[in-house]
């Protein structure tokens, strides 16, 4: 399964970075990097004014979101205390939007390729991290919200260079996912695909759940909602049984968007125990 994942990182990155452009108690940086399949990843840098060279959080969107979105819904939060926010466009969202394409689709074959092609991409905006001076890489962290909590289990699982991983609204075993989740796409994806357990071997391939245990002996910090129609608990549930110790799932009631979005308090109570756990504030 790890080997799904590889690719050759000698591969030069033929970064091109924008001049930052001002935001007030941050800067934002428009980057593009090269992966593979010849894809140019277009990835958004936010960085506080001080300290000089911040640490970093590694930030993955949702489904339909964007780098923006990946980047802004942490940068305001983080930025002022002192750390930095990059995330990339995933396959088919953003930059990379391409008319009637999506992540997931009815063929799992092509499903597989966006996952690999996500998961890589990652890793490659790593790669690039490493390479800026005025960032501190020495204990990245990665934040996954919905689709990109799902992917980011993967990318940890894979990469040793993330310390320690904090997955918002995720979960695994796709096929009761698929089941179960009130998302429409999902919802068309169902009735398209039929049966998916005849799909069981190509789904392991980018199911969490194959991967979650190889996050350890990093820590494990998951946030989900017990009524959660697009994630539905079991997967979270399912995600988090196959993991290894240390890990920690928090449960919230309620929330937005049929559940999935959790309220703004905990979110906030949340990122400020991450963030504390992992050194990236004081207590």
């Amino acid at each position: 399964l790890q080997a799904f994942y590889a690719y050759d990182a000698t591969q030069p990155l033929e970064a091109k970075a924008e001049e930052p452009q001002d935001r007030g108690l941050m800067t934002a940086q428009t980057i593009h990097f090269g992966s593979i399949n010849g894809q140019r990843v277009p990835a958004l840098l936010c960085r506080p004014k001080s300290p000089a060279k911040p640490k970093v959080i590694l930030a993955l969107h949702g489904l339909g979101g964007d780098r923006n979105q990946g980047t802004m819904l942490l940068a305001p939060l983080v930025c002022p205390l002192g750390i930095a926010v990059m995330s990339i466009d995933a396959p088919f969202h953003g930059e990379r939007k391409v008319e009637g394409k999506q992540v997931f689709s009815s063929d799992p074959v092509a499903t597989g390729a966006a996952f690999r092609q996500a998961i890589v991409d990652n890793r490659r905006a790593i790669d690039y991290l490493k390479t800026r001076d005025d960032l501190d890489t020495n204990h990245l962290v990665l934040v996954g919200m919905s689709l990109g909590s799902i992917m980011g289990t993967i990318v940890t699982a894979v990469d040793q260079r993330i310390a320690a991983p904090w997955l918002i609204v995720g979960g695994g075993n796709l096929p009761e996912m698929f089941n179960r989740s009130q998302i429409g796409l999902v919802k068309k994806l169902r009735s398209e695909m039929g049966d998916l357990e005849r799909f069981a071997d190509q789904f392991a391939y980018i199911d969490p759940v194959s991967f979650s245990g190889h996050i350890s002996p990093r820590p494990l910090l998951m946030l989900n909602g017990r009524t959660d129609q697009i994630i539905p608990s079991v997967c979270s549930e399912a995600l988090f049984a196959a993991a290894r110790d240390p890990k920690t799932i928090v449960w919230y009631d309620g929330g937005s968007g049929e559940g999935h979005i959790p309220p703004l308090k905990v979110f906030y109570e949340q990122l400020r125990a991450f963030l504390e756990a992992e050194g990236l504030v004081g207590r």
